[in-house]
């Protein structure tokens, strides 16, 4: 059932993507001056470490989920995934942090964005920046711990919305 819901969530965002990307595409270019900005906001919030710390926090659980699903995978296989996982993740937050600049250009004013960085660069703004990560580690076990019942709640929905026994039936052994 999961591979399904993944397949069908997968192909979705496939479809949808071309109409995203040109909705984008179609919008102006932000000013040079706005995407300073905003590269100075990303750079006052440490934006791409930020990041790569929230996967950081997730990817244990991640590896995990795919040691329980695959307990095939030999070590190396199983080493070998986490690499892969990790290499990516890198890229993919750089390239995740470039894709965010305009729209952080579109949806904030210049006055915005240059409020936001003052703040951001005086020591209460670092202050907070600093304590981020520290907050978001000690929430991670509670929303692990909801991730069960979450996961159950998603299941009895979509079996809701379509005939998940009737799935589960035609399934070949």
């Amino acid at each position: 059932m999961r591979k399904t819901l993944i397949a069908l969530v997968s192909g979705a965002m496939l479809v949808a993507m071309p109409a995203i990307c040109q909705a984008q595409a179609a919008e102006p270019a932000p000013s040079a001056e706005k995407v300073a900005l905003v590269k100075r906001y990303f750079n006052a919030i440490h934006f791409e470490q930020m990041m790569t710390g929230i996967v950081n926090q997730i990817t244990p659980a991640m590896m995990a989920q795919v040691r329980k699903s695959h307990p095939e995978l030999t070590d190396t296989e199983f080493q070998a995934a986490t690499d892969a996982i990790t290499e990516s993740t890198a890229d993919f937050i750089k390239k995740m942090t470039d894709a965010s600049i305009p729209v952080y250009a579109d949806i904030f004013t210049v006055e915005e964005l240059t409020k936001m960085d003052e703040f951001y660069e005086t020591p209460v703004g670092q202050s907070i920046m600093a304590k981020v990560p520290e907050a978001s580690q000690k929430l991670m076990p509670t929303v692990m711990a909801l991730m069960p019942d979450f996961q159950a709640d998603v299941q009895k929905r979509l079996c809701a919305k379509i005939d998940c026994s009737a799935k589960k039936a035609n399934k070949p052994a």
